[in-house]
C-alpha cells in the first residue's frame, strides 16, 4: 500500500521468486575437476556452479578451465568450459561459466533431460 501512495508499482511475484537466470540443480551426481583436482559440486545451473572447496586456493575473478563430470546411467559425461570465480567463503567457491557455445549448451540440455527422465521413472516405482 505504501508503494501505491508513493506512486511506485508493487513488484510482481515472479520476480521475487526467481532472481536467477537459470534454475539451480542440487540433486544431481556431479563433480568438477579444476587443475587436476576433483571437488564436489553443491549445486549448478547453465550459468555457473557452487563448489565445495578450500576457498583459499582461489582468488575472486580468477579465470579457470574446469570440467564438470556428471554420473549418468552407465557413463560419465564430461563438460569442459571456462569459468570465472564470482565469490568465495567458508569452503565454498561460486563460479560463473563463460560464454557457452552451442555444443556445451546441448551437452547441458542432454544432462538435464537424462536426469529428468530418470527422476520421472524413479517416481513411478
Amino acid at each position: 500500500m505504501l508503494m501505491r501512495l508513493l506512486g511506485q508499482t508493487e513488484p510482481d511475484i515472479e520476480s521475487l521468486i526467481q532472481k536467477r537466470k537459470h534454475v539451480r540443480r542440487e540433486s544431481d551426481q556431479c563433480v568438477v575437476e579444476i587443475n587436476g583436482k576433483t571437488y564436489p559440486v553443491m549445486n549448478w545451473s547453465r550459468g555457473g556452479a557452487l563448489i565445495f572447496a578450500d576457498d583459499r586456493q582461489f582468488a575472486e575473478t580468477d579465470h579457470l578451465e574446469l570440467t564438470l563430470k556428471f554420473h549418468m546411467q552407465n557413463q560419465i559425461i564430461p563438460i569442459t568450459n571456462m569459468a570465472r570465480v564470482l565469490r568465495k567463503a567458508a569452503n565454498r567457491v561460486a563460479v560463473e561459466f563463460q560464454s557457452l557455445n552451442n555444443s556445451t549448451r546441448q551437452q547441458f540440455q542432454k544432462v538435464i533431460d537424462d536426469i529428468t527422465t530418470r527422476e520421472f521413472a524413479d517416481s513411478q516405482i
